[in-house]
């Protein structure tokens, strides 16, 4: 069966992936929206995949996640309905039935959106969490087997 596999790493298009926004010369908001084959945490791990990516491609070497959004959305196929008739025919008339019956399938496309912050320096103060850009990129691809640069 096409199709039937959760959203790879690429670039958003028609089955989804990552896009991502520069709002500040350090600060970027990056999303990853999936298909309905693909699980949340896969979804918030590329993600984090891409802002590591865009932070080592900028030379910073660490990043904090400042805030997350659950950008997830649910959809409705409509499977279509089969209908048939059964019945008896007498000389000119006919006595029967019509059965018709239809159904339809929802689907969870999870999608993330971080607001992340990236560092030449390892920050001080208020983070809880501080993440090293090469470490993630390592981390996740190992993961997931990607290929690429590590």
């Amino acid at each position: 069966m096409l199709g039937c596999t959760a959203t790879p790493y690429q670039e958003l298009g028609d089955t989804g992936g990552y896009y991502h926004q520069r709002l500040h010369e350090n600060i970027f908001k990056v999303g990853f929206r999936g298909n309905g084959f693909t699980n949340y945490k896969r979804a918030k791990d590329f993600a984090f995949l891409r802002v590591a990516e865009i932070c080592d491609q900028l030379d910073f070497t660490y990043f904090v996640i400042e805030g997350q959004n659950d950008v997830s959305a649910s959809t409705t196929i409509d499977t279509g309905s089969t209908s048939y008739t059964s019945g008896f025919l007498y000389g000119d008339s006919y006595s029967g039935t019509t059965y018709s019956s239809g159904s339809s399938m929802s689907f969870q496309k999870p999608g993330v959106e971080l607001i992340a912050s990236c560092f030449d320096n390892k920050p001080t103060g208020r983070y809880l969490e501080i993440f090293e850009a090469k470490l993630v990129i390592k981390q996740l691809k190992e993961k997931y087997h990607l290929k690429g640069r590590l």
